[in-house]
């Protein structure tokens, strides 16, 4: 069994939210918290799988609970889900490694975050988004030692994981995160994408990716295509 902590300040939202994923097999809501400061500690004693966490509770908001959350190893493999609708946290969540899905209040209906928790619990134990575009990437003939093969990951990963495929936005993202301009971001992807072209297959990618003879790889094209692969897997 799957488990789930709610931690939501709005009460009727997070009993709603908690019949949303108890209706689902193999996963329950084992516990609801709606304030922040009490969090942390209810994750150590019920050791959920998962923390569906609202941004902005009183006591302590969403990113001083994830704080707390990176500087404990035992909760490495903890999945969260952001539940906000507060834009400024969420492109700071963008940062942490436990985030696994961004959810806006304002477009997704509590019948369709329980069925984004079945989901994420479906998957426990697989791969993670971050080392499946990571599993592509090389298998394209990217290379570790290209500098920009990395902040393409974090780029596609932002991408996927936000829902937003527009390349600019995932360069300024990743390049908060990295503390580096998105030009420089978007240079090193080009120099690595450049470097994999060079020694690739051609045949190949060009199949992977649906390229023209004529056509050349991007990041644009590699999100599209990668989101394409995983989301048939």
């Amino acid at each position: 069994m799957v488990k789930v902590l709610i931690a939501e300040d709005n009460v009727p939202i997070s009993v709603s939210l908690s019949n949303a994923i108890n209706i689902h097999k193999n996963v329950q809501a084992v516990s609801i918290i709606n304030e922040g400061t009490g969090v942390y500690r209810k994750i150590k004693t019920l050791e959920p799988n998962i923390l569906l966490l609202d941004m902005k509770m009183p006591g302590k908001n969403g990113i001083q609970i994830l704080d707390e959350i990176k500087d404990d190893v035992d909760m490495s493999k903890l999945k969260v889900v952001i539940y906000s609708g507060e834009q400024k946290y969420i492109q700071q969540a963008v940062r942490y490694e436990n985030v696994v899905k961004f959810l806006d209040k304002g477009r997704t209906s509590i019948e369709d975050v329980g069925l984004e928790i079945k989901n994420i619990a479906e998957n426990i134990g697989k791969k993670s988004l971050d080392e499946m575009v990571l599993d592509r990437l090389l298998k394209l003939g990217f290379q570790t030692k290209f500098k920009g093969t990395f902040l393409l990951k974090d780029c596609i990963v932002y991408a996927l994981a936000t829902k937003n495929e527009n390349m600019e936005d995932a360069y300024l993202a990743v390049g908060h995160i990295k503390n580096l301009r998105s030009h420089t971001i978007k240079s090193n992807i080009k120099n690595a994408i450049d470097a994999m072209w060079k020694n690739a297959n051609k045949d190949v990618v060009r199949r992977y990716l649906r390229l023209g003879e004529c056509d050349k790889p991007s990041s644009k094209k590699m999100t599209t295509m990668i989101k394409y692969y995983i989301d048939k897997m």
